[in-house]
């Protein structure tokens, strides 16, 4: 919220319509909700609705995972198998990954992009 008040300058958001925001974004984690965000900052001059806040998610969503995929496949996690890897992005394109991976991914994820920030893929921005 603090982003979009500063990016957008008349935006305003008193106590109701952050409890309203927060009932449509409590499913959304932060890491997704802030990269939608600063999409919708980039590409519109215009505040965002809460519709076009969702789509963005959704967006930012795919996002991350195809860059935690992409930075597995970079890490030697697949053991160099293209149809492992493609099969991954299969599974989580269709939300059908089994637990187990999803574990992976999210451990992942939090262990080497978000709080090693080790090395990160070229396609993350």
């Amino acid at each position: 919220m603090a982003i979009l008040a500063s990016a957008y300058p008349k935006f305003e958001a008193p106590q109701g319509v952050v409890t309203i925001w927060y009932d449509f974004f409590e499913d959304v984690r932060a890491d997704v909700f802030a990269k939608a965000v600063k999409s919708h900052v980039r590409n519109s001059p215009f505040a965002p609705k809460i519709n076009e806040l969702l789509e963005r998610c959704e967006e930012a969503k795919v996002q991350v995972q195809d860059d935690t995929l992409l930075a597995m496949w970079e890490a030697g996690y697949f053991d160099g198998s293209h149809r492992n890897y493609e099969k991954a992005q299969y599974w989580v394109s269709r939300g059908t990954s089994p637990e187990w991976f999803m574990a992976d991914m999210r451990k992942f994820y939090k262990n080497h992009l978000v709080i090693g920030n080790l090395r990160q893929p070229k396609l993350l921005k």
